[in-house]
């Protein structure tokens, strides 16, 4: 068992401050197909911001020129949110329309991370149901899958993939499947036993990867503390990735890296830390612990 080159992505998150053409060339060195574009780089969220503003007959001759697939769009923002659904239904169909034009295959959905929320659990869960009954139909029109990621923040108001599962089953559409993101599987506190019994893996359809060394801080850890995987990962990103596979999983993977730090890096640098990552994720381990902790 081991992860294939050929199975993982980068995220354009990993390449913070860089053109569109150099993130290319960046999964190029580290021998990396697949990749996914963001439309919150800049100040605005808007669909042409996905790919720089360039027309798409350009960004179509890069991508070729790469041999890139793209795997998604991050992301639409707040999706269980009643009071985004307008904005969001609009955002998505513009989403859409693009990949239709550039070949991307889905789109991510996040929930409100909201300390202030006041919602009932039920609520939260019928307005996430309310939510892909309406997003499903612009998928389905587009041939899109849409990728639903739980966000493990104590604020977050869908913290858990079963929840999200609940949530895609009560809305009865067939468009959507999880996004696992090893941080936030962290952040949630989650078991490999917990995991186990609430997640059919055969409904993941994508997994996020990065890693966080030791902090000294009281407090939770934030994207800004996000990196590739190293020998000081306190994660358990290892044993992540083997409990995944060992359930069946043998979809994608991508590296996902928040950290500002990451800009002051150049692309050689983050190819050797790409690459290491891939090779301790393929390194043995122990059995998953039954607790995450956090510093």
């Amino acid at each position: 068992m081991g992860i294939e080159l050929t199975q993982m992505a980068l995220n354009r998150k990993i390449a913070q401050k860089r053109p569109l053409e150099n993130f290319f060339q960046l999964a190029e060195a580290a021998g990396i197909h697949q990749v996914e574009l963001r439309n919150d780089m800049t100040t605005s969220d808007g669909s042409e911001t996905v790919i720089d503003g360039m027309q798409v007959a350009e960004f179509q001759t890069l991508k070729q020129k790469y041999d890139l697939q793209i795997l998604t769009i991050n992301a639409i923002q707040q999706f269980n949110n009643p009071a985004k659904l307008n904005k969001n239904r609009d955002l998505l169909t513009k989403l859409a329309e693009l990949s239709a034009q550039i070949g991307n295959q889905a789109i991510i959905f996040v929930p409100e991370v909201n300390a202030q929320d006041k919602r009932t659990e039920q609520q939260r869960l019928d307005d996430a149901v309310s939510s892909l009954q309406v997003f499903g139909d612009i998928l389905s029109a587009y041939h899109l899958t849409g990728f639903i990621e739980p966000l493990g923040f104590r604020a977050s108001t869908m913290r858990y993939p079963w929840t999200a599962l609940d949530a895609i089953n009560l809305s009865g559409r067939t468009e959507f499947k999880l996004t696992i993101d090893t941080f936030h599987f962290f952040l949630a506190h989650l078991t490999a036993e917990q995991f186990k019994a609430g997640v059919d893996i055969n409904r993941v359809g994508l997994i996020h990867l990065s890693g966080i060394e030791p902090i000294h801080a009281l407090r939770e850890v934030v994207d800004e503390d996000r990196i590739l995987i190293t020998e000081r990962d306190i994660m358990q990103n290892i044993e992540q990735v083997h409990l995944f596979e060992a359930m069946g999983y043998r979809g994608h993977y991508s590296f996902e890296p928040f950290s500002s730090r990451l800009a002051a890096e150049t692309n050689q640098q983050l190819t050797q830390q790409i690459l290491a990552s891939i090779e301790r994720l393929n390194q043995p381990t122990a059995v998953f612990s039954t607790e995450v902790t956090q510093p």
